[in-house]
């Protein structure tokens, strides 16, 4: 291998390791709203649906005061598994922070969103994580969805804070649910 195609290749590993998150393995913040804006622009030109869903688990910060923070990572870790086993290698799955989550689910209608939405919540809620002493934990989360709008002036910005919306409705309305605001 010459030189050139070593520092390229150098290159590479470093610009991935820019975009992951190093705990869950997820991509960053960064680079999903990159990649998302990209994506964006596509389902407009294209006229196809793209919608977003954010997650959030629910009383984590109980998980954390109850079994320490090396369980609260576990949490995190176990979720992220989840989601990269459920996620179509289409979709954008990443840590948006703490214990958020960002998908971006390219080419999906509401319906097809919804549907998604309640698959992870239902497949979170079965995740068991042994503890010490033959104990079991389980969790649930909240999910909120949204629809990017590509026929309007809409902005990835004003979709993820449509889902941000409607995550606090599922966690107002009492966790473990998915709720959506379209618009």
């Amino acid at each position: 291998m010459q030189q050139t195609e070593k520092l390229e290749k150098a290159q590479e590993e470093l610009k991935l390791l820019a975009s992951i998150d190093p705990m869950t393995k997820l991509f960053n913040r960064r680079y999903f709203m990159d990649m998302s804006k990209s994506i964006l622009d596509l389902a407009k030109r294209n006229k196809t649906d793209t919608a977003i869903i954010m997650i959030d688990i629910d009383k984590f910060k109980n998980i954390n005061d109850t079994y320490g923070h090396q369980v609260g990572d576990d949490v995190i870790i176990e979720l992220s598994s989840k989601l990269q086993d459920i996620g179509r290698k289409s979709d954008i799955v990443s840590r948006w922070g703490g214990e958020e989550f960002l998908i971006l689910l390219p080419n999906t209608n509401t319906k097809g969103s919804l549907i998604i939405a309640e698959k992870i919540r239902k497949n979170i809620e079965e995740i068991v994580i042994n503890l010490q002493d033959e104990k079991k934990l389980q969790f649930t989360v909240s999910v909120g969805v949204s629809q990017f709008h590509n026929k309007s002036n809409d902005n990835i910005e004003s979709s993820i804070n449509r889902a941000d919306e409607a995550l606090y409705k599922a966690k107002a309305s009492g966790r473990n649910k998915v709720c959506s605001k379209l618009f």
